[in-house]
C-alpha cells in the first residue's frame, strides 16, 4: 500500500482514500468557484451529506485482491 501524501497533492476527480485526523473514507476531491470540496464515495460513518471536512493526508486506492 501506498503512503499517506498532503492533501494538498491529491488528484482532482480521482476516487482515493482520504484521512481527516479521525476518519478514513473513500472520496473523491472537486474544485468549485467558491471552494474545494472533498466527497464521500463510500462512507465509514460520515454525516449524510456526503462532505468531508478537514481532509489531511489521501493515499491511492490499494489494488483489488
Amino acid at each position: 500500500m501506498s503512503e499517506w501524501q498532503p492533501e494538498a497533492t491529491a488528484p482532482l476527480e480521482i476516487n482515493v482514500l482520504i484521512y481527516n485526523g479521525i476518519d478514513i473514507a473513500v472520496g473523491i476531491k472537486r474544485i468549485y468557484p467558491h471552494s474545494r470540496s472533498w466527497f464521500i464515495a463510500e462512507s465509514f460513518g460520515f454525516n449524510e451529506d456526503g462532505e468531508i471536512y478537514n481532509v489531511t493526508h489521501w493515499q491511492p486506492l490499494p489494488d483489488p485482491p
